[in-house]
């Protein structure tokens, strides 16, 4: 099997030898397999979004700590955040 930044970059090469083969059953495995990895590509791109809200509200919390002022809204969205990226994270795994 060809490594998946190679498939990437030849998806048509590899197509249409799949097709010049006439092997159906690899074909549909090799589109289902371009269908997966970009869903993990996605889910990759948004936990890495996530994390870096994650980090944002973290460092925006502890200035707030620091002057006495009230945090508890931001500390709501950092566990909603933080829940959304195990959702996110599992759903990945499953992939």
């Amino acid at each position: 099997m060809h490594d998946i930044r190679f498939i990437r970059e030849n998806v048509e090469l590899i197509r249409e030898d799949l097709r010049k083969r006439r092997n159906d059953a690899k074909l549909e495995m090799f589109e289902r397999l371009l269908v997966l990895d970009s869903e993990v590509r996605s889910l990759k791109k948004r936990i890495q979004e996530l994390r870096t809200d994650r980090n944002r509200l973290s460092k925006e919390i502890g200035k707030l700590k620091k002057s006495g002022g009230n945090d508890s809204d931001l500390v709501k969205k950092a566990n909603r955040v933080n829940s959304e990226i195990q959702k996110v994270e599992t759903k990945t795994a499953k992939l």
